[in-house]
């Protein structure tokens, strides 16, 4: 089953769906996104810059979490991206795959910039699979529209170039329930998933400094208390 969706899709389960066994990560289709006027997640002290990179600076002074002309086109040429998720169980840097999948890594690069996944939870972690997050309505929506929620607008799923797998942990791909609803979603693997590969899932980045976090984000369909996105931000060099 899928993610967001309760009705037999393409793969996953969806946060607010009856439990059953889930083997797949996507996210469904949403029902009418939520419009959300949380505040913002505080800056986290000392933002953090890997050696090399330079803090991409925020579109915004802060949190918007809907944008349903689609997202700028923010990604310059020849430049490396990453994103820095700061959460409240430890930090991971994830190098973006801009040259492979150029149209989604620019929109996790725009929503990041816009601080949208500021104070945003994991509400769907499945042990030896994979951690889902990147929805808006965790910011306060009911439990039962968690995994529901997206940005705005929805893309299609971009097959990553240069033969990017699901070959281990800390994987991310963009999490969908078929053609045509890709947004804000994402998830991060636990450990190899090839059967989420052949296309049906877009890559977009991999873990590249914190992969002892993943085995402390929080477990469940959702977890009793969630791990939650302090601050996400991205850095370029």
């Amino acid at each position: 089953m899928s993610l967001r969706s309760c009705a037999p899709l393409a793969l996953l389960l969806v946060s607010g769906c009856p439990s059953s066994p889930a083997t797949d990560a996507g996210a469904g289709t949403p029902d009418a996104p939520l419009a959300l006027d949380a505040p913002s997640a505080p800056d986290a002290p000392g933002e953090y810059v890997p050696d090399g990179f330079t803090r991409t600076p925020d579109l915004g002074d802060g949190s918007v979490h809907s944008f349903p002309a689609g997202p700028d086109m923010v990604l310059e040429a020849g430049v490396d991206y990453a994103m820095v998720l700061e959460t409240d169980v430890g930090r991971l840097v994830i190098d973006l795959l801009e040259d492979e999948a150029p149209i989604s890594t620019n929109s996790y690069v725009f929503l990041a910039r816009q601080r949208f996944f500021d104070g945003t939870n994991f509400h769907r972690v499945i042990e030896g699979f994979m951690a889902q997050g990147g929805d808006p309505n965790t910011l306060g929506a009911s439990r039962s529209r968690w995994g529901l929620g997206d940005a705005g607008y929805a893309m299609d799923i971009e097959v990553t170039s240069g033969g990017a797998t699901f070959d281990g942990p800390g994987v991310m791909g963009m999490a969908n329930a078929g053609p045509g609803t890709n947004s804000s979603q994402f998830f991060l693997t636990f450990a190899s998933a090839h059967h989420l590969d052949g296309g049906g899932f877009t890559i977009v980045g991999r873990v590249t400094e914190g992969l002892d976090v993943l085995p402390s984000i929080a477990r469940g369909e959702p977890p009793t208390t969630p791990t939650v996105v302090t601050r996400a931000y991205i850095v370029q060099r």
